[in-house]
């Protein structure tokens, strides 16, 4: 568990990856709303904001786009500075020109592990949290509107840190989130992937796991950075 000004060292420290506006990470521990009636319907995950990931004191330029080549299970950004291969028995979709969704099938208790890939401009912070959120809603769609797990994420408080063996990571783990079927946990990734001049490359991932405190990588975190190692 980590406070908050252990946070703001890791924003410092993280440089390109975030800023330290939004949601603090400090102790773990249950969300305080956000339950949603048995009742409620599963709406699709959508994105109505311009920017992928928000920043501040960002450059203006045209971004690239993603194009996939299912045959290759390889995606790459229009202008060939960057291309990534998928891991075996996931699929992808460009869903819009600046991310992909990378995702599997979901697991026994209908978490859908899942990836973003997309492009920003250079910014001198970025709103992480916004793609916690995001990310999460995108594994939890079978389970929970996005709105309500949007909203579990913001209220929650998670351990977290920095970790991963490609690039560095921001990490939520132990995000304990509760559905009309019960608890569900996972543990969220967002990770500056490599940037040039005036466009940067990220990817964030949620993976479920079956219990509190186990930190240990799982099938989906592998997958994960597996697919960010290809990175050409």
């Amino acid at each position: 568990m980590i406070s908050r000004a252990t946070l703001r060292l890791l924003c410092s420290a993280a440089t390109l990856l975030m800023g330290c506006s939004g949601t603090p990470v400090t102790a773990a521990g249950p969300p305080k709303s956000g339950v949603v009636p048995a009742t409620a319907t599963p709406a699709p995950v959508t994105l109505q904001e311009s920017e992928l990931l928000p920043g501040t004191q960002c450059t203006t330029a045209a971004l690239p786009a993603w194009t996939y080549d299912a045959r290759e299970r390889r995606v790459r950004l229009s202008d060939g500075g960057f291309a990534l291969r998928l891991p075996a028995g996931w699929s992808a979709n460009v869903e819009r020109p600046n991310i992909v969704i990378v995702s599997t099938q979901p697991n026994p208790s209908g978490v859908r592990p899942v990836f973003e890939v997309f492009v920003s401009p250079v910014c001198k912070t970025y709103d992480l949290p916004r793609v916690h959120e995001r990310v999460a809603a995108r594994g939890m769609k079978d389970l929970l509107p996005s709105e309500a797990t949007a909203k579990q994420v913001s209220q929650g408080r998670w351990s977290g840190g920095l970790g991963g063996p490609v690039g560095r990571s921001i990490i939520l783990f132990d995000v304990a989130l509760k559905t009309p079927k019960g608890e569900r946990i996972l543990v969220l990734y967002g990770t500056d992937v490599g940037e040039s001049k005036t466009v940067s490359v990220h990817a964030a991932a949620a993976c479920p796991k079956e219990r509190l405190g186990d930190h240990d990588q799982g099938a989906c975190e592998k997958a994960y950075f597996e697919m960010l190692e290809s990175m050409e």
